[in-house]
């Protein structure tokens, strides 16, 4: 995911929309994770301007932030201040080769400086230390740049820029048991992302429903082709009703961000960005 051509000059409003967001969360989940933004920001080091680029593997599980090249010298000092901010272990700053590496035991969250804008971050030391000997890479990034690439064994999803539009697409792979079953795989995606229009026409984010209805879904050979595009002006007037929505109707309308959801859930185990949405 690169942050910075998604995000674009839209930087001040982003930051202002997850506070917003942030503001919907019950106090118990949202105190830890404002005083760790805090921290952040009077270090110059929002994480909206400050992470540049964002690479996730899953197997194993191993994150890396590109950051702004500005950033503090000492990042693995201000992730360690973090961590203590959410109650976790502050953990150690070791030697592994030439790289700095943060760990908290042999188990816990582990963060490896490999240069002074670039962090690798896994929740095992094992798997970070793993994945940095084998020289680990997304082999299917490289032909071109996009604002958002995830790759899975079923699925392909890009998002792109194509001026004045954002373009995303995906691509859900077939196995040839799954050939005959094509048109009903289709009809319910169709289906769902009606549903999604017709709930997104009832609340703020209305202006998603036509967009989600002009959704293409096709069978070409064996893939399932699912386009859909938006001129980034909408990411713009959304980011509008998000600051302008109070965050108890922001509740009704996303319901991921209920009380009733999250007020059972433990504090993060470190105050790191999240790796890219998870796989569709």
């Amino acid at each position: 995911m690169n942050v910075t051509a998604l995000v674009g000059a839209e930087t001040a409003k982003v930051s202002s929309a997850l506070d917003k967001l942030l503001a919907t969360l019950p106090a118990r989940d949202r105190a830890p994770i404002e005083q760790a933004l805090r921290m952040l920001r009077q270090k110059g080091l929002d994480p909206v301007t400050t992470v540049r680029e964002v690479a996730a593997c899953d197997g194993p599980d191993v994150t890396v932030l590109g950051l702004r090249n500005d950033a503090s010298a000492d990042v693995l000092g201000l992730v360690q201040r973090l961590m203590q901010s959410f109650g976790a272990p502050a953990g150690t700053v070791e030697r592994a080769g030439s790289l700095a590496v943060l760990a908290t035991g042999e188990y816990g969250p582990t963060v490896a400086q490999l240069g002074a804008s670039v962090l690798a971050i896994a929740d095992h030391r094992k798997d970070l230390l793993a994945a940095l000997g084998a020289r680990a890479g997304a082999a299917g990034w490289g032909g071109g740049r996009h604002l958002l690439a995830v790759s899975e064994r079923d699925m392909d999803v890009t998002l792109d820029e194509q001026a004045p539009n954002l373009l995303a697409r995906g691509v859900i792979h077939l196995d040839a048991g799954d050939l005959k079953e094509a048109p009903e795989i289709v009809k319910r995606i169709q289906g769902d992302v009606g549903d999604m229009a017709s709930e997104a026409a009832r609340t703020p984010f209305k202006l998603l429903a036509p967009r989600l209805r002009a959704t293409k879904v096709v069978v070409s050979g064996h893939e399932i082709l699912v386009t859909a595009s938006a001129p980034r002006s909408d990411l713009v007037a959304l980011l509008g009703v998000v600051l302008a929505t109070a965050p108890a109707d922001l509740e009704r309308v996303m319901p991921w961000y209920r009380r009733g959801d999250s007020a059972a859930a433990p504090p993060p185990p470190h105050p790191l960005p999240p790796p890219p949405p998870p796989r569709p």
